[in-house]
């Protein structure tokens, strides 16, 4: 199991670094092109920044939505399958916790 956890860890880290890494080379390129004097190619470096971070902010979002929706899902089957009285536990364990720190 914490093999995966790593593997999980080590994957979301190369992604989002790709994700958010191409648009600071894209950045890069036509900064290139500006002190070049190539003008075609900066249209083209704009272009390119503009669509990869148009994907990564895709890719922000989906994240967010996701990370509610397990929320959502966790504490409608924690709602179904807990009885009044074990919430009530959890709920004055979960306030005891609170005021401890």
């Amino acid at each position: 199991m914490g093999e995966s956890r790593e593997t999980n860890k080590t994957d979301s880290f190369v992604f989002w670094g790709g994700c958010y890494a191409v648009p600071v080379m894209w950045v890069l390129f036509a900064v290139t092109s500006i002190i070049q004097l190539k003008f075609s190619q900066m249209t083209i470096c704009i272009i390119g920044c503009g669509l990869a971070s148009v994907n990564l902010l895709g890719y922000i979002r989906c994240e967010k939505n996701h990370k509610s929706a397990i929320k959502g899902f966790l504490m409608k089957t924690a709602v179904k399958n807990i009885s009044q009285d074990q919430m009530a536990k959890i709920g004055t364990m979960a306030a005891q916790e609170a005021f401890k720190g």
